[in-house]
């Protein structure tokens, strides 16, 4: 019964949907099938990854404005300029900008920006404090890289050389990186691993390491602050670390994956799977602010100030601010906050869907309803979905005919770009890139017609 109604829920909410981002409602998209394989990869294309970089360089004259984007595949990263519409970075301020002439989308360079020599290229990420990027491969070997040379400044290498799963992130200052990793087949007893390891004057020097018995899979790591950071296991334990306190765990949070639809509830009341945690975010702005997402497609913003306040190692009782689903249960594999706007974000979907989102109808009715809102709980839980969900990017269905089997290899297949507000860049599993800006209505349009 419980997955009839949550069935229910969410196809009228996704046929909602899809009245308002038919396809083509772009503000701007455009492609490329890039010449940098050769035919006889298609068969089994490699994995591939994408980040935009921060250049960006007007012409006004031609109504252009120059940005790039990394592009990864096995061992080399590319760099791909790309040409979009001055008015997408510039204010027009109700002047009539030039027609924007463009001499070609993109650019292809002849040849790779960087090379990670005898490794795979897993993922990889802007490093403002040392160097340009840092790479991770498919063996968890981590490398740091500048702009000039093609080899990495740095690595840092595992004990052993079998490709294993791994995440990595960069503390919100840049001083220290934090490897995750899972322990390989034959030593799976030993529990996953993490790794801090330095990343200012002596780049790459490995700090200390904590191993988490009786775990297996390493699913991710997100620093919230400086020195505060969080660990996703397959046992849907959030555990939350300090650098500062080396091997000793703050705090744990218990994502349960069955839970009450409302408080009270008896035996008799809709129960919903809330799936297993794959992925967690943290805001890029409020540093108490975090999301999970999880492989049943539920997606939970939390107050990490709320969690803290139950004052105990382990968490068990702790309630989220508000909850969204992804369309028929889509498994959550990535979520990123935008870089320039708090309430929006991105997550992404085991299909490859990508689903635009923005919470400012939730922070606008919490401070409408105040303390006087429970009459209105339910309409509000009905309301939020619709509201929130602003696009969802399917690639014309590329996106999810061409999505790797493996659903891990999907996260890095989307960026945002960090200095132009909503434009968004992806590569699908057969190499096709595509940049994008979706089109969400003239100001004032949507409300009007809500």
């Amino acid at each position: 019964m419980a997955t009839d109604i949550r069935t229910n829920k969410v196809k009228n909410e996704e046929f909602k949907i899809w009245k308002k981002t038919i396809p083509s409602l772009y503000e701007h998209i455009s492609t490329l099938q890039p010449k940098i394989f050769s035919p006889s990869e298609s068969a089994q294309s490699p994995e591939r990854r994408v980040l935009f970089t921060e250049l960006i360089s007007e012409e006004a004259d031609k109504g252009l404005l120059n940005t790039s984007i990394y592009y990864s595949q096995r061992s080399e990263i590319y760099e791909i300029g790309v040409q979009l519409p001055i008015g997408a970075y510039t204010s027009h301020d109700d002047k009539e900008l030039p027609q924007p002439r463009y001499s070609e989308f993109f650019s292809e360079p002849a040849n790779a920006k960087w090379v990670f020599e005898g490794q795979s290229i897993a993922s990889f990420k802007a490093n403002h404090s040392t160097s340009a990027l840092i790479v991770m491969s498919k063996k968890g070997t981590l490398a740091w890289y500048n702009g000039s040379s093609k080899k990495p400044l740095k690595s840092l290498e595992r004990s052993s050389e079998k490709d294993v799963t791994a995440d990595f992130d960069i503390s919100t200052d840049g001083k220290y990186v934090v490897r995750f990793e899972s322990p390989v087949p034959e030593s799976a007893q030993s529990g996953t691993k993490i790794t801090v390891i330095n990343n200012t004057d002596n780049i790459g020097d490995v700090l200390h390491t904590i191993t988490l018995p009786n775990t297996k899979q390493a699913r991710c790591v997100k620093f919230h602050t400086a020195t505060l950071f969080s660990t996703v296991t397959e046992d849907n334990l959030l555990r939350f670390w300090d650098i500062r306190a080396r091997d000793e765990m703050l705090f744990s949070l218990a994502l349960h994956s069955i839970s009450s639809s409302s408080e009270g509830s008896t035996a008799g009341s809709e129960v919903e799977d809330d799936g297993t945690i794959n992925v967690v975010e943290a805001s890029k702005q409020f540093d108490t602010l975090f999301i999970t997402g999880s492989d049943a497609g539920v997606i939970k913003l939390w107050d990490l100030r709320s969690i803290a306040a139950r004052n105990s190692t382990e968490v068990k009782d702790a309630t989220e601010i508000v909850t969204l689903y992804q369309l028929d249960n889509d498994p959550v594999v990535d979520i990123q906050f935008s870089p320039l706007e708090p309430e929006c974000f991105l997550t992404v979907g085991a299909s490859g869907n990508v689903y635009h989102w923005d919470i400012s109808y939730l922070i606008n009715e919490s401070e409408q309803q105040g303390e006087d809102s429970a009459d209105s709980d339910e309409i509000y839980q009905d309301d939020i979905q619709e509201h929130s969900l602003k696009f969802l990017h399917t690639g014309g269905g590329r996106r999810s005919a061409y999505k790797p089997d493996n659903t891990v290899l999907i996260k890095g297949s989307v960026t945002q770009h960090p200095l132009i507000r909503d434009i968004i860049g992806t590569v699908d599993g057969d190499g096709y890139l595509t940049i994008y800006k979706g089109f969400y209505g003239r100001d004032g349009e949507v409300a009007e017609s809500e």
